[in-house]
Protein backbone atom coordinates (compact mmCIF):
# COMPACT_ATOMS: atom_id res chain seq x y z
CA UNK A 1 0.00 0.00 0.00
CA UNK A 2 1.16 3.51 -0.66
CA UNK A 3 1.35 6.39 1.81
CA UNK A 4 -2.09 7.57 0.69
CA UNK A 5 -5.11 5.73 -0.58
CA UNK A 6 -8.78 6.03 -1.33
CA UNK A 7 -11.70 3.64 -1.80
CA UNK A 8 -10.96 3.17 -5.51
CA UNK A 9 -7.29 2.27 -4.98
CA UNK A 10 -8.12 -0.11 -2.15
CA UNK A 11 -10.82 -1.87 -4.18
CA UNK A 12 -8.42 -2.17 -7.13
CA UNK A 13 -5.76 -3.70 -4.86
CA UNK A 14 -8.30 -6.15 -3.40
CA UNK A 15 -9.31 -7.20 -6.93
CA UNK A 16 -5.70 -7.72 -7.98
CA UNK A 17 -4.99 -9.71 -4.82
CA UNK A 18 -7.98 -11.95 -5.54
CA UNK A 19 -6.66 -12.53 -9.08
CA UNK A 20 -3.20 -13.40 -7.80
CA UNK A 21 -4.54 -15.84 -5.24
CA UNK A 22 -6.55 -17.67 -7.91
CA UNK A 23 -3.77 -17.86 -10.53
CA UNK A 24 -2.17 -21.04 -9.27
CA UNK A 25 -2.05 -23.49 -6.44
CA UNK A 26 -0.54 -21.86 -3.36
CA UNK A 27 1.58 -23.12 -0.51
CA UNK A 28 0.30 -22.75 3.05
CA UNK A 29 2.73 -19.85 3.54
CA UNK A 30 1.47 -18.09 0.40
CA UNK A 31 -2.16 -18.50 1.49
CA UNK A 32 -1.31 -17.02 4.89
CA UNK A 33 0.48 -14.08 3.29
CA UNK A 34 -2.53 -13.54 1.04
CA UNK A 35 -4.84 -13.52 4.07
CA UNK A 36 -2.57 -10.99 5.78
CA UNK A 37 -2.57 -8.74 2.71
CA UNK A 38 -6.36 -9.01 2.51
CA UNK A 39 -6.68 -8.15 6.22
CA UNK A 40 -4.53 -5.04 5.72
CA UNK A 41 -6.54 -3.91 2.69
CA UNK A 42 -9.93 -4.58 4.30
CA UNK A 43 -8.82 -2.75 7.44
CA UNK A 44 -7.73 0.25 5.37
CA UNK A 45 -11.04 0.21 3.49
CA UNK A 46 -13.17 0.06 6.64
CA UNK A 47 -11.26 2.80 8.48
CA UNK A 48 -12.90 5.74 6.75
CA UNK A 49 -10.64 8.42 8.19
CA UNK A 50 -7.00 9.51 8.17
CA UNK A 51 -4.93 8.76 11.28
CA UNK A 52 -1.16 8.64 11.66
CA UNK A 53 0.48 6.89 8.71
CA UNK A 54 -2.95 5.85 7.38
CA UNK A 55 -3.96 8.71 5.06
CA UNK A 56 -7.09 8.50 2.92
CA UNK A 57 -7.50 11.22 0.30
CA UNK A 58 -11.28 10.60 0.34
CA UNK A 59 -11.38 10.95 4.17
CA UNK A 60 -8.57 13.42 4.96
CA UNK A 61 -9.52 14.08 8.60
CA UNK A 62 -9.58 12.05 11.80
CA UNK A 63 -12.96 10.86 13.02
CA UNK A 64 -12.51 10.18 16.73
CA UNK A 65 -16.24 9.72 17.29
CA UNK A 66 -16.32 6.66 15.02
CA UNK A 67 -12.75 5.39 14.82
CA UNK A 68 -10.91 5.99 18.07
CA UNK A 69 -10.92 2.21 18.33
CA UNK A 70 -8.62 -0.68 17.53
CA UNK A 71 -9.00 -2.46 14.20
CA UNK A 72 -9.31 -6.23 14.65
CA UNK A 73 -8.94 -8.71 11.78
CA UNK A 74 -9.52 -12.45 12.04
CA UNK A 75 -9.57 -15.42 9.73
CA UNK A 76 -12.91 -17.21 10.21
CA UNK A 77 -14.00 -20.11 8.03
CA UNK A 78 -11.40 -19.24 5.41
CA UNK A 79 -12.57 -15.63 5.11
CA UNK A 80 -10.97 -12.51 6.56
CA UNK A 81 -13.33 -10.54 8.81
CA UNK A 82 -12.56 -7.00 9.99
CA UNK A 83 -14.16 -5.14 12.88
CA UNK A 84 -13.38 -2.62 15.59
CA UNK A 85 -12.94 -2.90 19.35
CA UNK A 86 -13.24 -0.09 21.86
CA UNK A 87 -9.93 0.79 23.46
CA UNK A 88 -11.51 0.53 26.94
CA UNK A 89 -12.40 -3.11 26.25
CA UNK A 90 -8.72 -4.13 26.27
CA UNK A 91 -7.67 -1.92 29.19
Amino acid sequence: MSSSSDEEKIEKALGRLEELLKERSLTVCERRRGALAEAMLLSARERRESRGAHFRTDYPSRDDARFQRITVAALAGGAVKVGFMDIAAIG
